[in-house]
């Protein structure tokens, strides 16, 4: 086992190396790019890298499909970014029709969506429901007004559902458990904690390069700038801690229901893969991409 930039372990799956690769093949001969710009940036921000260290337990031969639908949230990003309100909403939600098989594939973007959730359909309709579960939580935290959201507290709330929850269904869907956390007090907690933490992270790395792009997007940093009277270093200084502080929670918390007599079998094997997802991230986040550089 080794370590991230954070000094939090870290492990890869087996077939990291082979599974991203073949990843990295489908989508620069199959995905509908919009422009050689997109393409290239695909190639150079390795998204396909990203379940690599994060996903380090799930089944063998289930880690190809995960790596190829994160991979695939992250080529959605840029279409979903050109959209707005119910433009947005309604292209989401019919390639979630498209998942589940309620609607057939009319263009590119739909065939490519159907084929690499099809693997999953293989495997019970639990686990694509799970999957667009995760979609339409992505949907809830885009609807939420910038203006409402003026407190750090109140970021990680909205937030925190943009993305984990599909990441989430993923890990759920490569250990081939028919789990939800929502359902149990105290992993619900434990699940919302590593949500926030996964955002704030991303948060704390990307922002000087947000700043100086000059993009205008919301950021548990900017939030402490724009509306709580930080400086720029103090607001990463607080985010910092925070990353910190909710990723020792997440394994403090843990280890503890391990322990106890009230834990299930399928919450275990949950609970044991959630911090290593945290550490995974980090490592893709912070010592793998360029996308936040």
């Amino acid at each position: 086992m080794t370590t991230n930039s954070m000094g939090h372990s870290i492990i890869f799956h087996p077939d990291a190396e082979k599974a991203s690769n073949e990843c990295r093949r489908l989508f620069m001969n199959k995905w509908p790019f919009p422009s050689d710009e997109h393409k290239k940036n695909f190639d150079v921000f390795k998204f396909y890298k990203f379940a690599c260290a994060a996903y380090p337990h799930v089944l063998v031969e289930r880690f190809p499909h995960i790596v190829n639908l994160v991979t695939l949230l992250f080529q959605l990003d840029d279409v979903i970014d050109a959209l707005e309100g119910k433009a947005m909403v309604e292209y989401v939600v019919r390639l979630t029709h498209v998942m589940d098989g309620t609607i057939k594939p009319e263009n590119e973007v739909d065939r490519f969506v159907s084929e690499v959730i099809q693997p999953v359909r293989d495997n019970g309709m639990w686990f694509v429901n799970d999957i667009i579960l995760g979609i339409h939580k992505l949907i809830e935290a885009g609807k939420v007004p910038k203006n409402d959201i003026t407190t750090i507290e109140r970021y990680i709330e909205v937030r925190s559902i943009d993305g984990y929850p599909y990441c989430a269904a993923l890990l759920r869907y490569g250990l081939n458990i028919q789990y939800n956390p929502e359902q149990d007090l105290q992993v619900k907690r434990i699940d919302r904690i590593a949500a926030g933490q996964a955002r704030l992270f991303n948060d704390l790395i990307s922002y000087d390069r947000e700043v100086r792009e000059n993009e205008p997007g919301l950021s548990g940093v900017k939030v402490l700038v724009e509306h709580c009277g930080k400086s720029p270093k103090e607001a990463k200084d607080i985010v910092q801690n925070l990353t910190n502080t909710m990723y020792n929670q997440v394994l403090e918390e843990s280890d503890t229901l391990l322990e106890s007599t009230d834990c299930s079998t399928d919450a275990r094997t949950y609970l044991k893969s959630v911090p290593l997802f945290l550490s995974g991230h980090e490592h893709w986040t912070h010592g793998v991409t360029n996308k936040y550089d």
